[in-house]
């Protein structure tokens, strides 16, 4: 695992002797493609600077999962969209070099003690799903695993049939070389 930012100035010949040391596959929390919600929950939000960053692995023959996350507090439809534009340009450049690209992709919850959850609970926002978890069965069949998907609630500006339409695009975007059919 590492911080997207790790790599910000790191030389493709660096990332080369890191994969001939043995390294084949980085997972990396990116989060969102929208500089918008990025800023919000304060991380690089320079979206040029991400995709130069993990264009360089690639690059390098490294492998990429990258996590997705879906349904912040205000996030858009038109947020949606840069995720997903982010995770596809990704995607094709994996492709274009020859090597693995996977998602995962979460719906956000707000976690107790975060400053994200505090800032909807001190607005007087009910957060449902806290004193109980119930499972997801219809995000679950729409992304092919059962954990990690919770009901605690649509924080985003947009409607739950949406959300859920970009976290369904969004991991399938990973590449078929990961289920054995390249």
């Amino acid at each position: 695992m590492a911080h997207v930012m790790t790599f910000n100035k790191v030389s493709l010949e660096k990332l080369l002797e890191l994969k001939d040391c043995g390294c084949r596959e980085l997972f990396i929390g990116i989060e969102s493609g929208s500089p918008k919600i990025l800023k919000s929950i304060h991380k690089t939000h320079d979206i040029n600077t991400i995709e130069s960053n993990l264009f360089k692995v690639l690059d390098s023959g490294i492998e990429l999962k990258c996590y997705f996350i879906y349904g912040f507090p205000s996030e858009t439809v038109e947020d949606f969209a840069q995720t997903y534009g982010l995770a596809s340009r990704l995607k094709e450049k994996a492709s274009s070099v020859g090597v693995g690209f996977r998602t995962s992709v979460f719906q956000f919850r707000p976690y107790h003690g975060t400053e994200i959850f505090h800032t909807l609970t001190n607005s007087g926002l009910e957060i449902s799903g806290i004193s109980q978890i119930d499972g997801n069965p219809d995000l679950s069949s729409l992304v092919g695993r059962l954990q990690f998907n919770f009901h605690s609630g649509n924080y985003a500006d947009a409607p739950v049939n949406v959300l859920y339409d970009f976290i369904h695009k969004t991991a399938n975007l990973s590449s078929s070389k990961e289920w054995g059919l390249e």
